[in-house]
């Protein structure tokens, strides 16, 4: 037994290493002029603002990278970013992916710490995460989303601690990231959910949108044009020819157009932010589970939620799989579901180079994937008469 044991730590070993290295070569072999990277967006909107040209425009021409985004995020992302517009793209570009990275895994590892996972069966999870199709995508892409799974973590980490300061950090956490990218703000919810600390929790909310104010008093000349963008961000993918929106906007658009979708989506949105809310708060002092419960919910609602955005749902499923295996056999079930759950959300996202019902099947398992994810929550950490078998965090 002992002797098995060494044999599967030096393969999950092997695997975290092949796994590194293969984000690493991910990221290289892209390059940074690829034009679908997501830094391309952040860099080049910053060193716009910061040569006094408009923020909320298309791209430069580049002779190695097709000019396609527009700059679609809150003024703050670019005004953080101008120190990088100092350094050379290549340069900021290595320093930032790596940098994401690095946040992003230490992450993943805190999670499956903080829940009570060691050893092996902690190795053996953190190599399956190091080999998920949408963390290699994400990391490809540069995308924001790598610091905003490293902060709500640290946000979710802070409140499970009965602590004046670990409430100020997660709030501090959490109105950063909004102030990036609007939609984490609704995290603060399950934080004020969990008894006490709750004005520190505010302070820190208030104090992390400290660098939105100041960005936006500098853009105030862009604020006009970026409610523009913001009110265009629902509707913006219903020319697409896949619904490869997976939050409940873009598929209820996709499907019923941009007449009855909104509708549709609202009222959908509306009752899952009520039953989580109805959800939760008899149970607000099992941290974990309420959070998960939330991250979930956070990608349904979400004006956009993309494939590699799975990767913010880390918490769900490897507390999922942990109380799964504490109560095997029995809950075999469960584990084929968040087996058939794992396989749908590693469809690949949308591209060029596959046929088009192959696109328009993976998307759609993507999206079952997701709501699977839901289903899980509900069943395994919310399910009638397990009040008592949550995580509940005393400090």
């Amino acid at each position: 037994m002992y002797r098995r044991g060494m044999i599967v730590r030096f393969l999950a070993g092997l695997a975290i290493l092949a796994a590194l290295a293969h984000l690493v070569d991910n990221i290289a072999r892209r390059g940074p002029w690829w034009a679908g990277t997501d830094f391309a967006v952040y860099w080049w909107a910053s060193y716009f603002w910061r040569t006094g040209q408009p923020l909320y425009t298309g791209l430069p021409a580049h002779p190695e990278m097709t000019p396609i985004y527009v700059y679609a995020y809150p003024p703050t992302l670019a005004v953080l970013f101008v120190p990088l517009t100092f350094l050379p793209y290549e340069v900021a570009w290595w320093l930032c992916g790596l940098t994401f990275l690095a946040g992003a895994l230490t992450a993943v590892w805190l999670t499956l710490t903080l829940i009570g996972l060691r050893g092996l069966e902690r190795l053996v999870l953190f190599a399956a995460f190091l080999w998920f199709p949408p963390l290699h995508y994400e990391a490809a892409l540069l995308n924001v989303n790598l610091v905003v799974l490293a902060g709500l973590a640290l946000a979710w980490a802070m409140r499970r601690r009965d602590e004046g300061w670990a409430a100020l950090l997660a709030g501090l956490a959490v109105g950063f990231l909004a102030g990036i990218k609007l939609h984490p703000a609704l995290m603060l919810v399950p934080l004020l959910m969990r008894p006490g600390r709750r004005p520190l929790v505010l302070a820190g909310f208030a104090g992390g949108l400290v660098p939105a104010a100041v960005a936006l008093a500098l853009t105030a000349h862009e604020f006009r044009a970026f409610l523009w963008v913001l009110s265009g961000m629902g509707l913006t993918w219903t020319g697409l020819p896949l619904p490869a929106d997976l939050s409940v906007w873009g598929s209820a658009i996709y499907w019923l157009g941009p007449q009855a979708g909104p509708v549709v989506a609202a009222l959908v949105a509306a009752g899952l932010l009520t039953l989580a809310g109805w959800l939760s708060w008899p149970r607000r002092e099992q941290v974990d589970e309420v959070w998960s419960l939330w991250l979930v919910v956070l990608l349904l609602v979400s004006p956009v939620t993309w494939p590699q955005y799975f990767i913010l749902l880390a918490l769900p499923l490897f507390l999922v799989w942990r109380r799964a295996r504490a109560n095997w056999p029995a809950s075999r079930g469960v584990v084929r579901g968040l087996l058939l759950t794992a396989i749908l959300m590693c469809l690949p996202p949308v591209t060029n180079d596959l046929p088009g019902w192959v696109n328009l099947l993976s998307t759609i398992g993507q999206a079952v994937g997701l709501w699977l994810c839901f289903g899980l929550v509900l069943v395994v950490l919310f399910r009638r008469g397990g009040a008592d078998e949550g995580t509940v965090v005393a400090g």
